[in-house]
């Protein structure tokens, strides 16, 4: 499968939630992609350390579940169709551990992806993407 026309972007928001993700996958190529569903928070949770986050310099530790390794089924995938995109929010405050008083935080969705019947893997990254944090009153 050609990966190339797949791109990963990043929106996030401080609610009283939390601090909430939008991860868009767009799929520009010309085939279907299937992409692994737990490091795609396909359930709107990161089940893996797919977000890496820095508040200042200092990274932002993953505290959630690491997900299983799973086989290579396509139960285990989901299809991003071509020309089409997949939405997911991750409320990023259940599984990472933000700093109390952090002002801002810069994040960017990075996973491995494997594919269900090709040996391999292969990165999906967005760019990163900058979110000031003073609405925000918890730690």
């Amino acid at each position: 499968m050609d990966t190339s026309g797949l791109t990963a972007q990043l929106e996030l928001k401080v609610t009283e939630d939390g601090i909430l993700s939008r991860l868009t996958v767009t799929n520009a190529g010309n085939q279907a992609a299937w992409l692994d569903a737990l490091n795609l928070c396909c359930e709107g949770v990161a089940e893996n350390d797919v977000f890496r986050i820095l508040a200042g310099p200092a990274p932002v530790r993953y505290k959630g579940p690491l997900g299983p390794l799973r086989c290579r089924e396509r139960l285990n995938f989901r299809p991003v169709a071509a020309g089409a995109q997949f939405r997911t929010i991750v409320n990023l405050s259940s599984n990472y551990e933000f700093p109390f008083g952090a002002e801002k935080i810069r994040v960017r969705y990075r996973a491995w992806h494997c594919l269900p019947d090709e040996p391999g893997f292969w990165l999906l990254e967005s760019p990163e993407v900058e979110c000031v944090l003073s609405s925000r009153q918890d730690g």
